[in-house]
């Protein structure tokens, strides 16, 4: 995947903030990240960590979902859920016995930083 890719925002239907877009086109690079970690696993006993890592990643898809100006409720909802998945990113690297896929774990939590900001910023806009 070209470097330009990661840069690039997604553009969804019904969405009026760039940072919005910016935000859920993260999010799917986060899941991409963990759908390849857990793919190429060679422990069975991880699969049940990553689905619920997986389920946490929709959950935070939804929230974003609520994110408008001045809503800092909803930011503060998603902030936290954010939070939830680079807790359990965090355990299963701690846990992973292939050095080579620790920069996955790492691409997922920047991925995950980046919706935070960027929900940030969206919720702090103003309507025109």
């Amino acid at each position: 995947m070209a470097a330009e890719d990661w840069e690039s925002p997604i553009v969804y239907p019904m969405t009026e903030f760039v940072p919005i877009d910016r935000a859920y086109a993260a999010l799917e690079k986060a899941g991409v990240a963990l759908e390849s970690l857990d793919a190429n696993c060679c422990e069975p006993g991880r699969s049940p960590r990553m689905r619920a890592l997986g389920s946490t990643l929709k959950s935070a898809r939804r929230k974003l979902a609520t994110i408008e100006p001045g809503n800092a409720e909803a930011t503060a909802k998603l902030i936290a859920e954010l939070e939830d998945a680079g807790g359990q990113i965090g355990s299963l690297q701690i846990d992973c016995c292939a050095p080579s896929r620790l920069p996955l774990y790492a691409q997922m939590l920047v991925k995950l930083n980046e919706v935070q900001r960027m929900a940030r910023l969206a919720s702090e806009q103003r309507m025109h």
